[in-house]
């Protein structure tokens, strides 16, 4: 696991950018404490850091060049199926100088070129240098764990693991993406390709790309989330056998380490079937790590983790939290989050305390996109026709519905959000309302934004609709947000996650099973409405019944009970420390000189108050002036 980057001048000057390169590596340092290196060749800089998790020897030091000299990759990531691409490559005369997962991608793409990238199954970023073609292969993991950004402007190409070694390039101008802040202020986060810098942008999950002498610099997808034959000939109890199989096939892979590795257990369903998928592979000793809060028992998941860990018998680590404690790490998070996001924090603080024991954690999410455990997926799947029809009416006077107020939210939820995944993910889990936008923010509201995001989501009619918001959970709110969050703030603290809940072979499997296995109906759209935290548990309701099913006898029985509820902190009673209300009001009061009008900060205080704006739109813009600040992002209007 590293932190990749390069620097390359097609006006090949050879030296121009060494000390860039190094600036770049030092900044990006905690995701590769162990290692670094560079190389330098006509206006080619590549380098790495590296944090040592398979081969600890000085074999896997990069940047890695080929035995005969004309390739040099630097690559950050895992590849579960190495060991075996390895042998493959030792039948054809290949030779190994080291136990390393970088050695296989680089000479897999000595053998097979770009279509090496189709054999891999793990999570990876990474660049090839070509010094015979003088061309440059770039590659991202198909689910888009790991990140790998760029800037290409004036025949220099610069890409980076993190936002901060890009500002750290010297290179890349420090201006706030318009584009990028209008998703954010919409969605708290921003999804790709666009970031939060004007000028760089995000490869997407499972796209290549090559980038010639010339200046040429192709992209295209080598694999992404098609919709496949459903094999209706499958029994449910084939299913639930198939997915245990692959979901332990994909836990076993994850587990190869040479160093100390965990679990992130919250009690919930997704993380036990990894704890329960480790035991049933014959691990021995188990480290989890879950995190609580003092004295905000409703939301406090810990009690949960500590009852599966005693059913497990794991070595249980539990961190308590407070207000406190939360506001004296809110500058190391910002730091780490490394672009603006309304998620993290809590990822952020179990990392930290997990990476005083082990280097490794394993993690449940994408359990919920896969499997539907999210109410506005059941929701969408249980539109009727006349929903449907209705919101295609209410769409065609969409516009001037705005005046209706609530009675068009409601309008909106129960019918225009039924007509197509892309319109229900327009206006779900909004931050900033249009209406509160132009009520607030001097920048202008982009209607369209959204749907320009959500465009680079391939959907066509061979999906069906569970599969259509299936796809945009994964590729949107998981990919964007989550995994990214996930994988930036985990690396500031020097710990590598992997997530066996989104193997490609799994997806695959599960996204081609008929939709009523995957969508049960003892519930009611009532149930649904009301929030599955409240009415529905995992064996009586059906929610994830898929996964349930497939690891219910290995699981705690108290689990049986349990309700599907989503990871909450108490951001709303912390906020309200007299110290952590001082900051904000500063945030706000400096935000009116770059996007809010004047006289918002007081707005946005007194709606606060009232319950008329949540606490999450105050934190987005404490996260957003606080990231700016760190960072020293220009703000032009």
């Amino acid at each position: 696991m590293c932190g990749i980057a390069g620097i390359f001048d097609l006006n090949k000057q050879t030296t121009k950018f060494n000390s860039n390169l190094s600036a770049m590596l030092l900044s990006i340092k905690h995701r590769g404490p162990n290692d670094s290196g560079t190389w330098f060749k006509d206006g080619v800089h590549m380098g790495m850091t590296r944090l040592s998790i398979i081969d600890l020897t000085d074999a896997g030091h990069q940047p890695m060049i080929s035995n005969d000299k004309r390739y040099v990759i630097v690559y950050n990531g895992e590849v579960y199926n190495y060991k075996e691409l390895k042998i493959s490559l030792e039948k054809k005369g290949y030779i190994f100088t080291s136990k390393t997962d970088t050695e296989v991608v680089l000479n897999l793409f000595i053998e097979y070129g770009k279509e090496c990238v189709n054999m891999l199954r793990g999570m990876f970023a990474f660049a090839i240098w070509d010094n015979q073609s003088d061309s440059l292969f770039i590659a991202r993991d198909h689910m888009g764990i790991k990140p790998f950004l760029y800037y290409y402007q004036d025949g220099v190409f610069v890409f980076c693991s993190e936002l901060k070694g890009m500002l750290a390039s010297g290179i890349v101008p420090k201006q706030l993406c318009k584009d990028g802040l209008n998703v954010f202020l919409q969605k708290g986060f921003i999804a790709p390709p666009l970031t939060a810098l004007k000028e760089v942008k995000s490869l997407l999950p499972g796209q290549c790309a090559e980038l010639t002498t010339s200046g040429e610099f192709k992209i295209d997808y080598y694999w992404d989330i098609k919709p496949k034959k459903v094999h209706t000939e499958i029994t449910y109890e084939e299913a639930t056998s198939s997915v245990k199989e692959l979901v332990l096939k994909s836990v076993n892979e994850q587990l190869v380490s040479d160093v100390p590795l965990g679990v992130f257990l919250s009690g919930g369903l997704d993380s036990s079937v990894l704890v329960a998928a480790m035991r049933l592979n014959g691990v021995d000793q188990i480290d989890t790590f879950s995190i609580g809060f003092e004295q905000f028992q409703p939301q406090d998941e810990s009690d949960d983790a500590e009852e599966s860990a005693k059913h497990f018998k794991t070595k249980h680590h539990k961190i308590i939290i407070n207000a406190d404690y939360a506001y004296r790490q809110i500058n190391k998070f910002i730091d780490g989050l490394d672009q603006p996001s309304v998620d993290g924090l809590n990822t952020f603080l179990v990392a930290e305390y997990a990476r005083k024991n082990v280097t490794v954690a394993l993690s449940g999410l994408g359990g919920d996109e896969l499997f539907n455990g999210y109410a506005w997926q059941h929701r969408f799947y249980r539109a009727t026709k006349s929903d449907i029809a209705l919101g295609n009416l209410f769409e065609q006077f969409e516009k001037n519905l705005t005046t209706i107020g609530n009675l068009n939210n409601k309008i909106k939820n129960r019918f225009i959000n039924s007509t197509s995944a892309y319109k229900n993910y327009e206006n779900i889990h909004l931050i900033f309302t249009k209406s509160h936008f132009q009520q607030l923010f001097s920048v202008t509201y982009q209607d369209n934004i959204i749907k320009k995001s959500l465009a680079n989501i391939i959907l066509t009619d061979d999906y069906s609709r569970l599969q259509q918001i299936n796809k945009i959970d994964m590729r949107f709110f998981m990919g964007a947000q989550l995994l990214r969050d996930s994988d930036a703030v985990a690396m500031a603290n020097s710990l590598e996650v992997r997530f066996p809940l989104i193997d490609t072979r799994l997806v695959d499997y599960v996204y081609q099973l008929p939709d009523q296995y995957k969508i049960h109906h003892q519930f009611s759209v009532s149930d649904i409405n009301r929030g599955f935290e409240k009415t529905i548990s995992y064996k009586s309701g059906g929610v994830k019944k898929l996964l349930f099913d497939a690891f219910q006898p290995d699981l705690p029985e108290s689990l049986n009970n349990r309700n599907k509820r989503g990871f909450k902190m108490p951001f709303n009673k912390w906020m309200q420390n007299d110290y952590w209300i001082k900051e904000i009001i500063e945030c706000l009061i400096t935000l009116e000189k770059k996007i809010l009008q004047p006289g918002a900060t007081s707005k946005l205080l007194a709606g606060w108050q009232a319950n008329k704006i949540g606490w999450q739109q105050i934190w987005a813009l404490y996260i957003l002036q606080k990231w700016m600040e760190k960072n020293n992002i220009e703000f032009n209007t």
